[in-house]
């Protein structure tokens, strides 16, 4: 069993992947949603999530994760 620090980090990183295709989305706007990494923190997580613009930074806004459908955060 993964430690909760492990897992935390797992979740990290995530964040900070999907940090950097927020502002690669950002800085060339497209009329298309984009895929983040479900930041749920198993670290074979297959799963994406599609969030326009406004969702990512709405998510970002409250401090809250980017979860796929039916995961919650490890």
């Amino acid at each position: 069993m993964r430690s909760r620090q492990a897992r935390w980090a797992a979740g990290s990183v995530r964040e900070q992947v999907n940090q950097r295709i927020y502002e690669l989305s950002a800085e060339h706007p497209s009329p298309f949603a984009t895929e983040y990494l479900c930041e749920c923190g198993a670290a074979s997580c297959p799963a994406f999530v599609t969030l326009t613009l406004p969702e990512y930074e709405q998510l970002r806004a409250a401090r809250q994760p980017i979860l796929a459908p039916g995961h919650s955060r490890a």
